[in-house]
């Protein structure tokens, strides 16, 4: 008599699970875990870390890790206040893709020789 192959196959299988991780610099905005729960949902491993991490430290977590893109999170500020978070520069040149969200993609038009203006709207938007 045949066994219910289903059991077996369960039994039999060896489950290998191989994480692409997407790491998330939080500048202190609302949405970084936000984030980080839509990149899990697509069965992407997602880690926030702090914006004003070194390139050293963040490198090291590349190496050990299968880390795929870098995301430059929100945050309340914009590029030219004074104390607004910085980026390490550095970080740009790991071979990564890098998705700037909000002040993130200010930060990123900043360090790559970019200008942030403020739109200004006259009249009625439809």
């Amino acid at each position: 008599m045949k066994g219910n192959s289903k059991q077996e196959d369960k039994a039999n299988s060896i489950y290998i699970y191989i994480y692409i991780y997407i790491y998330i610099l939080d500048f202190g905005g609302q949405y970084a875990h936000l984030i980080g729960r839509r990149i899990r949902e697509q069965k992407v491993y997602s880690k926030i870390v702090p914006g004003d991490i070194d390139y050293n430290s963040l490198q090291n977590i590349i190496d050990e890790n299968s880390v795929k893109g870098l995301i430059l999170s929100g945050g309340p500020s914009s590029v030219y206040e004074e104390n607004a978070p910085k980026v390490d520069p550095d970080i740009l040149e790991i071979d990564l893709p890098v998705l700037g969200i909000c002040y993130g993609h200010q930060l990123l038009a900043q360090i790559m020789g970019g200008r942030v203006n403020y739109l200004y709207l006259t009249g009625s938007v439809r």
